[in-house]
């Protein structure tokens, strides 16, 4: 069957769901090119797959239960980029191409796990089926406990991905001007001040805005002051901020496009994916990490799986 466009299930169960859109996908009776069955991390831009932490925590989840289940595990992120332009297989090698992707539907099992945090549908799945998963929830804690494995989230990353050297090579360059002890603070106002290409989850008044930029530039301030011998990483999906806080003393940021990966970038595409590998890397690479907002910005969870990479100190920060 050809690519055909997503209707909106939400009104089925979602065992029902799953199985309309594997008739929507697959096809009767083509042969799978692989002959064992295998588990398949799809990112595809057909499907809602939320933002970069987002499609981490899918993409290493089902890397877990490939492992319980001793089944191979690949990866077909192709929206709105290749992964394989930034990120590269570590320790195994995850690629697929197009033409290698099950679609037998009779030994092909389709789910759309997207912000479902249990493992009920994991539990239930035949293995002598491949299986292709929408997925952006992390699970490895519910897996370890049901299936008594002892897996980090860290050994599981670390073992899929390294940055490609186009990549390494930045974030080196901007590490060496950080220092070897360095803090990272980000920020996630998602949109509020109309300069991300994300609609704001909650609505504020202008006044409620002016307080909350000011409130957030005033803690970077402090930061600075606290953290006098050391530089301080200052993220954010705001340049606005970026912009209002980079000329303080000691505090070090990035310039470049600031985008939401689940929506269409168009000419910025590689700039603004880098932005966020670099971003990533370079908060993960601090010696302790803040995530720091007041109560309506949104709690990213960025920084808090950059932090588990190397098992850094991670501190979320209320302020008024």
């Amino acid at each position: 069957m050809g690519k055909s466009k997503i209707t909106d299930f939400s009104f089925l169960g979602c065992k029902a769901q799953d199985y309309l859109r594997k008739v929507k996908r697959f096809q009767l009776f083509k042969p799978n090119l692989n002959k064992s069955p295998m588990i398949v991390a799809l990112v595809d831009g057909r499907n809602f797959h939320g933002g970069f932490t987002d499609r981490l925590k899918g993409m290493v989840s089902l890397f877990h239960f490939s492992r319980i289940k001793q089944m191979d595990f690949r990866i077909s992120h192709t929206f709105p980029f290749e992964l394989s332009d930034y990120l590269e297989p570590n320790q195994y090698d995850w690629r697929i191409e197009k033409d290698e992707l099950p679609n037998n539907f009779f030994q092909t099992s389709f789910v759309n796990l997207v912000k479902d945090g249990s493992i009920e549908r994991y539990k239930t799945f035949n293995s002598r089926n491949s299986l292709i998963a929408y997925a952006n929830r992390d699970v490895v804690p519910y897996l370890n406990d049901f299936y008594h494995t002892t897996y980090s989230w860290s050994e599981l990353y670390k073992t899929l991905f390294r940055p490609t050297d186009r990549v390494k090579s930045l974030i080196d360059n901007n590490r060496q001007k950080l220092g070897d002890s360095y803090i990272a603070a980000h920020f996630r106002f998602v949109g509020m001040f109309g300069d991300f290409n994300e609609t704001p989850y909650k609505h504020i008044d202008e006044h409620k805005k002016r307080h909350i930029f000011e409130t957030n530039v005033e803690f970077v301030k402090q930061l600075a002051v606290r953290f006098a011998g050391k530089k301080i990483f200052v993220a954010s999906d705001s340049q606005m901020f970026i912009d209002s806080v980079c000329n303080i003393d000691n505090v070090y940021t990035l310039s470049g496009d600031i985008v939401h990966i689940d929506h269409k970038i168009g000419d910025c595409q590689d700039d603004a994916f880098m932005r966020i590998l670099i971003d990533f890397y370079l908060i993960a690479g601090a010696e302790k990490i803040f995530s720091i907002g007041t109560d309506e910005m949104y709690k990213s969870e960025l920084p808090l799986y950059a932090s588990k990479i190397y098992d850094s100190y991670f501190e979320r920060i209320a302020i008024k």
